[in-house]
């Protein structure tokens, strides 16, 4: 089945207009021949005190969510 487009042709867009979009991101991005893919990630993390003494660890912020790959 065929896609409609939802970037016009020679229409200039910025990255603010991208997310006022009233379209799912995956639909975005395949204007691009991109997809995305979402996976929990498991970063690394550090357990040094900061210059105040705070800890740099924060386990109250979730990991990211999100990534973008080439569909080729």
């Amino acid at each position: 089945m065929a896609r409609t487009a939802i970037l016009q042709p020679g229409q200039s867009y910025t990255f603010r207009q991208y997310f006022e979009m009233p379209y799912e991101p995956e639909d975005s991005l395949a204007e691009f021949g991109y997809t995305l893919q979402r996976s929990i990630l498991t970063l690394p993390q550090s357990t040094a005190a900061t210059k105040k003494g705070h800890k740099s660890v924060h386990p109250s912020l979730p990991a990211p969510k999100a990534f973008v790959s080439d569909s080729y």
